[in-house]
């Protein structure tokens, strides 16, 4: 059986309509039954609304549209949207328009989160999927006995992309488009969209495995505004970018149209700073550094005696994680939390808690103009919390090297304590699970994944103190 295809150029005038023509060119009607239940599969690719991703309110209003004249029952139109890791389908349902759509012709929404699910077992031989799950897939059970409309969707992908190269190295996907179309001649298609040709060995995943491709063509649709700007500073750095990029200066973000020869912009780099130390501002913190362990009224507990109450906390303020510390007293986490809250110390729980300078230094402005073209902050508690964007290269470079390490150590370690290791961190399965599948008990199981993580932390940081290997 041949699958009809059909291509219809739209304007924003028309496109509601148009999917309902679209429809009517594939004949859809003649293998939907209008006598069954309809199950109208959505596609949300991001929780927050973009253009060109997940399917388009007025996608979804062309499609309902296009059923309902038809005949079709709306009691029998189901439309509805599963999780990801990075979706969820309510708030999707809400920040990309749908619900007032669906709401407007009738109809529902239901999350497939909520429903009940069940094993289909293959009736067919398929290409992959029966090797890699011989026992079937889950699907949701309220899709058994009905049709399925899956709306289509253009997938984009962020301009921050990484894509392996066919040497291991990473490039984002924008400066590797952009370098091909500044180096070979582009060419502008009709529809506004602009393709250059070359050729680029990248990683790729085929019906084979996983293995190398060529990259032959570069595709982008440019801005309405095609003007570029090039800006380049006094030390050579340059940014070649759209008119509408904003830069940081003095005078706050400014596009890259309205710079000028001679303005100041924000750029991480490394830079010799001379000048008179300033003082700087307090910040508030949680206060470890003012507090004097032998000065505390300590008092002896059920568990710990004051002189072990003390070493813990000691060791707790000089950083160590409590994680690391209940190991080392073969304790629960709890229980020494219990101890530090005590005593009124205020915890760190899982962050990194940066201690503030109290003066000014060449490290400090470094720092500083690192954060301010890479980083941003808000207030929280009375204090800031900081966050940055990695796009160091030696840093990334860093990643690199650890994760080749981490894939040596477990070729190096025997079979028997590879296989928990990857079954229990890599494919998230229970002690229970993993001794089913292995074949071995439980405690066996916990065993040889206990001896499989001391031998990596070892192998990893060899010379590293229990402290750094306990975060493995």
């Amino acid at each position: 059986m041949f699958s009809p295809v059909a291509v219809l150029r739209t304007r924003p005038e028309t496109v509601v309509e148009d999917y309902g023509r679209l429809m009517r060119l594939v004949k859809y009607d003649q293998v939907l039954p209008r006598d069954q239940d309809l199950i109208l599969k959505l596609n949300l690719s991001w929780t927050k609304y973009f253009p060109a991703c997940s399917s388009q309110p007025w996608q979804v209003d062309g499609i309902a549209s296009a059923l309902l004249a038809d005949g079709y029952d709306p009691r029998r139109i189901h439309p509805v949207e599963n999780k990801t890791v990075v979706t969820n389908p309510v708030k999707g349902c809400r920040a990309n328009k749908w619900m007032p759509v669906l709401q407007r012709h009738g109809l529902g929404f239901t999350p497939l989160p909520d429903v009940e699910w069940t094993v289909y077992r293959f009736k067919t031989p398929l290409l992959k999927l029966n090797d890699i799950f011989p026992e079937g897939i889950e699907i949701p059970k309220m899709y058994v006995g009905k049709n399925i409309l899956h709306a289509p969707t253009v997938k984009c992908v962020h301009p921050d992309t990484e894509i392996m190269l066919g040497d291991g190295s990473l490039v984002r996907a924008e400066a590797l488009v952009k370098e091909w179309q500044m180096r070979e001649p582009s060419v502008d298609l009709p529809d506004g969209d602009r393709v250059s040709e070359g050729e680029v060995r990248v990683l790729s995943l085929d019906g084979d495995g996983l293995g190398g491709a060529q990259a032959t063509h570069f595709w982008r649709t440019p801005l309405t505004d095609a003007s570029v700007a090039t800006v380049r500073t006094r030390t050579g750095r340059t940014v070649t970018t759209s008119w509408r990029h904003p830069f940081l200066t003095p005078e706050g973000w400014t596009p890259a149209s309205e710079l000028r020869v001679g303005d100041r912009i924000a750029a991480a780099r490394r830079v010799w700073i001379t000048g008179t130390s300033q003082p700087l501002p307090r910040v508030a913190t949680l206060g470890h550094d003012e507090i004097d362990v032998d000065r505390l009224p300590l008092r002896p507990g059920r568990k710990y005696s004051v002189e072990t109450q003390r070493r813990i906390l000691r060791e707790y303020l000089g950083g160590r994680p409590i994680t690391a510390i209940a190991a080392k007293e073969g304790a629960r986490s709890g229980a020494l939390l219990s101890v530090v809250h005590r005593y009124g110390i205020r915890s760190r729980w899982r962050r990194v808690w940066a201690r503030a300078p109290e003066r000014t230094s060449g490290d400090f402005w470094r720092w500083f103009g690192y954060f301010i073209a890479e980083g941003y902050a808000f207030e929280a508690s009375g204090s800031y919390r900081v966050s940055l964007t990695n796009t160091d290269p030696e840093v990334r470079a860093d990643n690199m090297i650890d994760a080749q390490i981490l894939a040596q150590a477990l070729d190096i370690l025997p079979e028997t304590l590879r296989q928990v290791v990857v079954l229990y961190d890599i494919y998230d399965m229970s002690h229970e699970q993993i001794a089913k599948e292995l074949g071995i008990n439980e405690a066996t199981a916990k065993v040889r994944l206990h001896r499989a993580r001391k031998k990596l932390r070892e192998r990893l940081f060899p010379d590293k103190g229990e402290d750094k290997r306990h975060a493995v």
